[in-house]
């Protein structure tokens, strides 16, 4: 990418339409006002205009022309913006000419965002907020896009590296002074590191579920045969999605749908009964059913049973419950057919593991389960502090808190101030990598190709 060349691109799909609007911005944005409008518009201000041909100096269209002068403009350069009719042919002759200008060039996807932070007119969560905004498929989901555009993610992440910060300040005015420094000190850093580990624990918590916000849950339907789990697939899509008999081993693959239940994106995936078989087929059906279990984010352990002791008493049963138990799967288990069981819907919690009664087949129940999982994977109330939250960002939090942790090991081991800022620092590095103050070619490229070239 040169930033010497001024791009343009439009700023809306092409195409027959009311308006659209080409965005241009760079050093020859004046030049590309004298030449296709003829004058310097006023900034900021929409100007009704001629636009002229270059060529033949004839008039092409009237439309809006603003002018936002840099730096007080998105990407920190000029930009001219041109609302014209949504004409593909004047499109076209537009950009021809706009384009015949030296050092004026077609955008790459997303260079102006990329401008802009370049220009540090945003940074990388902000960045990755514009990308969540356009690509919002919910209002909840556009709200959390908001929170990062606006910068409060960034803050939220600043503020982490800002008390590391002050831990790295105090230790140079202590190694700055000629007072030698004493155990009290010592301890009192390791126990500031110690709320600072605390918080980032808290983060860490944070992020993954912001981030199964994002990403939508995935919840996988499992369960021995014919214990209810296609009916309960098609319940809770209310379809009939999957085939539903009443012999064994009737689902051999995994269906899998994408659902919206209160603004929360879902992914779920009916899976074959885990049993003992000699089919191939089949076989290869249950290897499948335990591959998306450990993709999952919550498993439906599905039992036409009531009792939690028959529960486990089949060994299939038992043996998925400690698949769960030992890869830390949040699991719920369904006690289903509950109309013939004589049984309301209900929650119970025992030893920390909720069993739900309902009604597959009858569709008695769905709602009170979609609620609970709802609740329990993200929040019980939408907050307006949810950011969109990537796993770029949980790596490097990660990172940054095991550094954390090192350099308190480290300190305790050879109590030396000099060690512990260095680790501290590498530490906070890592932080900054989340917002873009360390960044390489490749992820720039990963962020801001997923943009239109418009933006």
């Amino acid at each position: 990418m040169y930033i010497k060349d001024t791009i343009v691109a439009l700023a809306t799909p092409y195409g027959v339409s009311g308006v659209s609007i080409l965005r241009i911005s760079g050093k020859k944005v004046k030049e590309i006002c004298k030449k296709i409008l003829k004058k310097i518009p006023k900034s900021r201000y929409a100007n009704y205009l001629d636009f002229f041909n270059i060529l033949d100096k004839k008039i092409i269209d009237k439309g809006i022309a603003i002018i936002y002068k840099k730096p007080n403009s998105f990407t920190g350069e000029d930009i001219l913006e041109l609302h014209c009719h949504g004409s593909p042919v004047l499109i076209d002759i537009l950009l021809k000419n706009i384009l015949s200008i030296r050092d004026v060039r077609i955008a790459n996807n997303g260079e102006f965002s990329q401008r802009a932070f370049f220009n540090n007119k945003i940074d990388l969560l902000q960045a990755e907020g514009i990308d969540d905004l356009i690509n919002s498929n919910s209002e909840k989901m556009l709200l959390s896009s908001l929170n990062s555009i606006k910068g409060k993610y960034s803050s939220y992440i600043k503020k982490l590296s800002n008390n590391i910060i002050k831990i790295i300040t105090n230790i140079e005015i202590i190694l700055n002074s000629e007072e030698e420094y004493n155990v009290f000190i010592n301890k009192l850093f390791l126990k500031k590191i110690d709320n600072i580990i605390k918080n980032f624990k808290n983060a860490i918590k944070n992020i993954e579920r912001n981030i199964v916000f994002k990403e939508g849950i995935k919840i996988v339907i499992s369960g021995i045969p014919n214990s209810g789990k296609s009916s309960l697939f098609n319940s809770i899509l209310s379809s009939d999605r999957s085939i539903v008999t009443e012999f064994s081993g009737t689902t051999r693959d995994v269906l899998t749908e994408n659902f919206s239940f209160d603004g929360i994106n879902l992914s779920i995936s009916d899976t074959a009964g885990i049993k003992k078989s000699n089919d191939k087929i089949e076989k290869i059906g249950i290897l499948k059913a335990w591959r998306e279990i450990k993709k999952s984010n919550c498993v439906l352990l599905v039992t036409d049973c009531n009792d939690i002791k028959k529960l486990k008493k089949n060994i299939y049963n038992k043996n998925i419950i400690k698949y769960l138990e030992s890869n830390n799967i949040y699991y719920i288990v369904i006690f289903n057919k509950c109309d013939i069981n004589n049984v309301s819907p209900n929650i119970k919690i025992y030893k920390k593991i909720a069993y739900i009664n309902l009604s597959a087949k009858k569709n008695i129940g769905i709602n009170l389960l979609l609620k609970f999982i709802k609740e329990k994977l993200l929040f019980k109330n939408f907050s307006e502090n949810i950011f969109l939250c990537r796993n770029r960002h949980l790596d490097l939090i990660k990172k940054s808190l095991y550094k954390l942790k090192r350099s308190k090991k480290t300190f305790i081991k050879f109590n030396n101030l000099e060690i512990l800022s260095e680790d501290l620092i590498k530490s906070k590095k890592f932080l900054d990598c989340i917002v873009g103050k360390f960044y390489t070619d490749d992820l720039l490229k990963s962020i801001f190709s997923n943009f239109c070239f418009g933006k």
